[in-house]
């Protein structure tokens, strides 16, 4: 029995900062992208197989139609996207434009296949009145992201920062699997405390952010911004722990990773997350060999 003069113990959660991918992770949205991105291919003569998207998940609509042409090339997209300059790469880019304009216009026609994520709200919502700053970095535009989180009524009111392709454009920077759009978000996050508190206010830094994404592109971009990491692995394989390696060490120095790649059904997000922050520590890698010092 504890006493009355004991004084609680209060836990302190690891993280300052969870921030969430959006397509896949908080809301169901990528069968109704697949949907409207195999639509538009096999229009153009591109049947895309289920096996593809280990290669095309969570990546931004140009790329996915650079990689379509190199995986199928001569089937049609290059003829129904043709778009002519006298510099190849230019006519390239105003193609995959072309495409990922064609592919949108879906997305907000097949709006009605968007389901919010339950389990992965519930963790946002968990971590949010903990007092955490939570946030979410998509690689889709901004009115596809704040279409599907109206239509989904997300919570945004609980959001600190929300950065999508768009917003990763207009700062010139590159898109995941890059590190730079979560490193924006923390960025931002940073310069409203500092404005909110003042000098004094010491800033967050990239070792205490958990990242949660469904792709291997969110776990690359995770890895080389040397955040923790937990990939829902419903509907993407998780990576390796060779490519984990790999890809940590393209980007920090040979030694033991500084982040922790962890990964789970999205089914058992909640629970997992309820024990990381209540316990006041890291995420546990599911390659042990990973682990942080």
């Amino acid at each position: 029995m504890t006493s009355s003069s004991e004084t609680p113990q209060i836990i302190i959660p690891y993280y300052s900062v969870a921030a969430f991918d959006w397509d896949g992770t908080l809301g169901l949205s990528e069968m109704r992208n697949r949907d409207a991105i195999e639509t538009v291919s096999k229009a153009a003569g591109v049947t895309i197989k289920k096996d593809d998207w280990k290669t095309l998940a969570g990546k931004a609509e140009e790329t996915i139609y650079e990689k379509l042409i190199g995986m199928y090339p001569n089937h049609g997209l290059e003829d129904m996207f043709f778009c002519y300059d006298t510099d190849p790469k230019v006519a390239l880019k105003k193609s995959a434009n072309q495409f990922a304009g064609a592919c949108q216009a879906l997305y907000g026609m097949k709006l009605s296949m968007v389901k919010p994520n339950d389990p992965i709200v519930e963790a946002f919502n968990m971590i949010s009145d903990q007092g955490i700053h939570v946030g979410v970095v998509s690689n889709s535009k901004d009115w596809s992201v704040h279409a599907s989180m109206d239509h989904t009524s997300f919570p945004v009111h609980k959001l600190a920062v929300t950065i999508t392709k768009d917003a990763v454009e207009r700062a010139k920077k590159k898109t995941k699997p890059a590190a730079d759009p979560w490193l924006m978000a923390l960025d931002k996050i940073n310069e409203d405390n500092k404005e909110r508190y003042g000098d004094g206010y010491t800033p967050i830094t990239i070792d205490k952010v958990l990242i949660v994404g469904d792709t291997h592109t969110d776990a690359k971009s995770a890895i080389a911004a040397g955040a923790d990491m937990i990939q829902l692995t419903d509907d993407c394989d998780p990576m390796t722990e060779k490519e984990v390696m790999q890809e940590f060490l393209k980007y920090h120095k040979e030694g033991t990773p500084r982040m922790n790649y962890s990964f789970c059904k999205a089914s058992e997000i909640p629970e997992l997350i309820r024990n990381v922050f209540e316990s006041g520590k890291r995420v546990e890698p599911s390659y042990p060999s990973l682990k942080c010092a």
